[in-house]
């Protein structure tokens, strides 16, 4: 179970690339849900590695669909 803290930070991350996003943003939210693009996505997630301290590899990419998803591979690299 990824912790509240990253779930938010990741919140963060996300209005920070998408400003506009009046959606709210939970563990359960997909990025397609938000309707952030694959380009949007690795943005996101290079944003996650300089934030986090971590690499996501590429195959991993096509894996991480939401919030959720990502939270619990940087719980699991971050522990």
């Amino acid at each position: 179970m990824p912790s509240e803290e990253i779930v938010e930070q990741i919140g963060k991350l996300i209005r920070t690339l998408m400003p506009d996003l009046e959606a709210d943003i939970t563990a359960d939210t997909t990025f397609e849900e938000l309707g952030m693009d694959s380009l949007g996505r690795v943005d996101l997630f290079t944003d996650a590695e300089a934030t986090f301290g971590v690499v996501v590899p590429d195959e991993e990419l096509a894996t991480i669909l939401g919030v959720r998803d990502l939270a619990e591979f940087l719980t699991e690299r971050t522990s």
